[in-house]
């Protein structure tokens, strides 16, 4: 058995003595460490609490700023206070806020920008708004005014309308009983015709018996006054005849203002041919008005009396009628003196003077009877030269062979009077 030895056994407690007193030393400086870094850290615990105190306060703040933008701007859960707005609910708000304003571009990315324009345009609108108002009213009050006025027109018109109906139904009454008059005054006239038509027919044939009996007296008469015509221009140069009355009115009918001649078709009578009227009465030559002619029969025409004289003596059966240049029978010859115009020219008048048995000749002769007398001259007859002052027919050497012969001298004006055109 080995001897263990005592000098390594001394040194075991002091190693130990040795190494509890560096862990002693070693824990005491880890003690101090450890109560440092405590501190320290203690210390920074604090300064985060701190800060986390700050930053939750600023969180707060900003959140509730946030959550006043998203209540003003909308687009955000109320329900939820940490919600925010959407971003691109917003920016479609914004796209279609624009569109409802006119002026706005792509200029404006934000409700910022966009704003003051969109307000520019929503008073510039309500300015607008308020004309339009105004003028509204000024439009209501004029209608207001035009329907016064309207209903006052309608007011007078209606009731010119009852005073005009008023007078219609009167006029209308009147007029009917002026008919009923008229149509019992025609009645009697008709009958008064029809009596003095029956009447004129009974006569007629009297007439008839005594016009033919007049008739060979008056062509016996007539070959008398041919011969001692003949004889006289033979002796004395002169061709004029003696005039008298053409015929005499066979009946009138004053209701119908017309009247019957004893003229008619076979005596060249035409329409529109006038007769001045003298009195029938024996030793009375007053001049009782103009007959003109409407309608011709084979041996009488009917007639429109004209220009009576006096409505207390009218025109009767037995009155004469005359025509200055009116001619039967035969042929008679004519010469033309002066200017023709107007209502008949030269040409015209040689064509009626041959229907009435008249024939115009370019000279005077023996045989001459009538000499028509125009309008003054403006030329010279003989050299045709225009003359200053018109030169009146009678001044005409025609004229005054004329008035020496003794023949009729008949006036364009005589014509135009009691031959109508």
């Amino acid at each position: 058995m080995m001897q263990r030895s005592n000098r390594g056994a001394a040194r075991v407690p002091a190693i130990w003595m040795i190494l509890v007193f560096v862990l002693f030393l070693a824990s005491t400086f880890l003690a101090y460490t450890a109560g440092d870094a405590r501190t320290k850290a203690q210390g920074e615990a604090e300064a985060a609490v701190s800060a986390k105190e700050e930053a939750d306060a600023a969180r707060m703040t900003e959140l509730g700023r946030s959550r006043n933008i998203s209540e003003v701007l909308g687009y955000y859960n109320r329900e939820d206070m940490q919600s925010r707005s959407d971003v691109e609910q917003a920016k479609q708000g914004l796209s279609e806020f624009k569109a409802s304003f006119p002026g706005m571009t792509d200029a404006e990315v934000t409700w910022e920008e966009a704003w003051p324009k969109a307000s520019a345009a929503y008073r510039d609108s309500l300015g607008k708004a308020k004309t339009l108002e105004a003028q509204i009213e000024d439009l209501r009050n004029q209608v207001s005014a035009a329907n016064s006025a309207t209903a006052s027109v309608t007011s007078t018109k209606d009731k010119k309308i009852r005073e005009l109906e008023q007078q219609l139904a009167d006029a209308q009454t009147n007029a009917q009983d002026e008919r009923n008059e008229l149509e019992r005054q025609l009645s009697a006239a008709r009958n008064q015709f029809s009596s003095a038509d029956s009447s004129w027919k009974a006569a007629q044939a009297e007439l008839a018996d005594e016009k033919r009996a007049r008739e060979l007296d008056s062509n016996a008469a007539r070959t008398r006054t041919a011969a001692l015509t003949r004889t006289l221009a033979e002796q004395t140069g002169l061709t004029k005849e003696l005039q008298g009355p053409d015929g005499s009115v066979l009946a009138t009918s004053a209701s119908l203002g017309i009247a019957w001649i004893d003229l008619g078709a076979g005596d060249r009578i035409s329409l529109g041919m006038r007769f001045d009227v003298t009195s029938g009465k024996p030793g009375s030559s007053a001049r009782k008005g103009v007959l003109e002619v409407t309608k011709v029969e084979p041996d009488r025409a009917e007639c429109r009396i004209m220009d009576l004289a006096d409505q207390f003596d009218p025109i009767v059966g037995g009155d004469t009628i005359s025509n200055p240049i009116y001619v039967a029978g035969g042929t008679r010859n004519a010469v033309m003196a002066g200017r023709f115009s107007g209502t008949w020219n030269a040409s015209e008048l040689k064509v009626l003077m041959g229907e009435i048995g008249i024939n115009v000749q370019d000279s005077m002769d023996k045989s001459t009877a009538f000499l028509i007398v125009g309008d003054p001259l403006y030329n010279d007859p003989e050299t045709g030269e225009v003359l200053e002052e018109p030169m009146a027919v009678s001044e005409m050497a025609l004229y005054k062979d004329a008035e020496a012969a003794g023949l009729t001298i008949v006036s364009i004006e005589d014509i135009r009077r009691f031959f109508v055109k």
